[in-house]
């Protein structure tokens, strides 16, 4: 099962071939470090709590993967919707606002989680996917190309 944002990501090669059990398949945004991504810092600032401590604690470069491609057999794909669920119910419960519309928090509540419980099991970046932002148009020995 994949998941994609059809408005960034098409599938250029079939992934069921390569898939390993217990293997999550994530996008990354290989440019990015996740600990120096501003955009990230304002989000997880905006989640507060023990997302915050997390990520004000990160040192040194660790991956940004993408909520815009995950992937995984069944059994894998509901542990980790279910631990997302899990992450979103925490902010339904407590009254959570936005701090600015449009605020969203899949992106920062999957690299908590694939960083914190899922290290060792993830694939990312060829062949799984094509670099992120960096126009790869010609890509076609990756699964899943970035539009952009």
């Amino acid at each position: 099962m994949f998941t994609i944002d059809a408005t960034d990501v098409e599938a250029v090669l079939n992934p069921c071939i390569g898939l390993a059990p217990g293997t999550l398949y994530v996008g990354d945004e290989a440019s990015t470090d996740l600990a120096s991504s501003r955009w990230m810092r304002r989000r997880y600032a905006a989640m507060g709590g023990q997302y915050q401590s997390w990520f004000s604690e990160l040192r040194g470069p660790e991956t940004l993967f993408n909520c815009g491609l995950i992937g995984g057999s069944r059994d894998t794909m509901i542990q980790l919707l279910d631990e997302m669920l899990a992450v979103f119910a925490k902010f339904d419960s407590t009254g959570y606002v936005p701090l600015f519309v449009g605020f969203t928090f899949d992106m920062p509540a999957l690299n908590y989680i694939l960083h914190t419980t899922w290290r060792g099991t993830i694939s990312s970046g060829p062949p799984v996917n094509s670099h992120f932002g960096k126009y790869e148009a010609h890509r076609g020995d990756v699964w899943f190309r970035h539009k952009l």
